[in-house]
This record gives structure tokens, C-alpha cells and sequence, in this order.
């Protein structure tokens, strides 16, 4: 009995040792990775976006974040007295706010919103931003296909970014608003492609929607631009900023 313990023990013995024991493994590059190794580029991403579509939600709520409906620097952010009760900051305010026919799905001319901007009365000649031709006719789209809470995915093809298709509309729905006309905010203007392309070139531009450096992040008081916007514009400096 004693010779079988004492066998066991043994056996015992060189499991242990032959399972904690190993040839140390050389490794295959000594070379460190260096950062952009890892980061393959961006693959285009197909969009379900219909063109002759305005959606809500990439659109309508931008153009109105970075203007009237700001949460902090404009009037319609909030129902008040002094802003007729009207809340221009969701989809749901401006459809069930107090002011009767504000917007009228398929109407977009006796909807008050409109025609306040026609009329000029909208933004008033105090205030600090402005609205351009082609927002008005965006928002008059949206009201005439039924200003509908809608949305799509608008992909993020990084592939020929150019400043017409690309970088364009988006400094046009999320800057313009604030910095346009003979006073913009932080004396900036993005109005045009030689305004845009000198903050671009200065860094102004890509450190804003970084939220870097020591500019004022933007847009302001809103979130942070989707990576995508950040890519497009960053891939469009990189290239040398052209009007294309």
C-alpha cells in the first residue's frame, strides 16, 4: 500500500512539473506598431437617404439648433411671453406648441413659420443670425412633404469628398446660421468657400469641431458633429481644401 502512495506521489509530481514549465517564445517583431496601423480607413457606407427627401432629424433640426431654436443663444429655444409661446427646439414643440398653425403639413405658405421669414419679421434685424435662400427653402420642403419626424441614415462615403457635396451643406446647416452676415459671431465668417477654407487652413475649423485647442467648441451649445461630418471635413483639409 505504502509503495503504491508513493507511486501516485510521483506521477503526481510530474504532471505539475511538465505542465508549469515552457520554451520561452522569441517574439516575431520587436518593432512597435506605429498609431495609424491599426486605424484602417473609413469604408463607404451606403445611405438610405431618398434625395428628394427632407428629413427632420438630419436637416430641419440642425438648421433650426444652430439658429432660432438654439438652446441658449435665441428666442425659440423655449415657450415664453416674449417669444409668443412659440418653441422651435423639437419636432413635438413645434407641432404642438400653443401658436395654432405655425406649421401646416402640405401647406407650407399659410404656415406662420414661413411666412413670418417672407415677411421678414423672421429673424429680426436684431438678431445675430441670419437665414439663407436655400434654408428657407429646405424648411418649406420639409412643411410641403408633411413635416414629418423623420429620419434616415445618410452613410459616410469618404470616397471623392468634395467641397460642393460634401463640406458645404454641412458648414451650411450647423455654422452659417451664426457666422454670416456684417456681424458673425466670433468674427467669423462661413459663408463661402474663401471664408471657410481660411478657417480650414488656420486650424480654426478642425479644432472647433474637435472640441480642441483653445477655439470655442462648436457648434456651439450643441453636440458634437457625428465622426462622419468630422472625417469629411478633416479628409477635405487634408487635400488641400479646393473648391471642388
Amino acid at each position: 500500500m505504502k509503495k503504491h502512495y508513493i507511486f501516485l506521489l510521483s506521477v503526481f509530481a510530474l504532471l505539475i512539473g511538465s505542465s508549469c514549465t515552457h520554451e520561452v517564445l522569441s517574439p516575431i517583431n520587436n518593432t512597435p506598431p506605429t498609431p495609424n496601423d491599426s486605424i484602417p480607413d473609413l469604408p463607404p457606407i451606403e445611405s438610405d437617404c431618398d434625395s428628394d427627401s427632407i428629413y427632420y432629424t438630419n436637416t430641419i433640426a440642425p438648421l433650426l439648433g444652430s439658429s432660432c431654436g438654439s438652446s441658449t443663444v435665441y428666442c425659440h429655444n423655449s415657450p415664453s411671453d416674449e417669444n409668443e409661446q412659440i418653441d422651435l427646439s423639437s419636432w413635438w414643440s413645434i407641432m404642438n406648441g400653443d401658436e395654432d398653425e405655425l406649421v401646416i403639413p402640405g401647406n407650407p405658405f399659410n404656415s406662420k413659420m414661413i411666412e413670418k421669414i417672407l415677411e421678414g419679421e423672421m429673424p429680426p434685424d436684431t438678431s445675430s443670425f441670419s437665414i439663407t435662400n436655400d434654408q428657407i427653402d429646405l424648411l418649406t420642403a420639409w412643411i410641403a412633404q408633411g413635416a414629418q419626424d423623420n429620419s434616415c441614415n445618410e452613410g459616410c462615403d469618404t470616397t471623392n469628398v468634395s467641397f460642393q457635396s460634401d463640406i458645404f451643406p454641412i458648414i451650411s446647416l450647423y455654422c452659417t446660421s451664426c457666422h454670416s452676415g456684417s456681424d458673425p459671431n466670433g468674427g467669423t465668417l462661413l459663408d463661402n468657400y474663401s471664408n471657410i477654407r481660411n478657417a480650414a487652413v488656420n486650424g480654426n475649423l478642425i479644432d472647433a469641431i474637435n472640441w480642441q485647442g483653445t477655439v470655442v467648441p462648436m457648434p456651439f451649445e450643441l453636440d458634437q458633429l457625428n465622426e462622419c461630418y468630422i472625417n469629411l471635413i478633416q479628409i477635405w483639409v487634408d487635400n488641400g481644401a479646393l473648391d471642388n
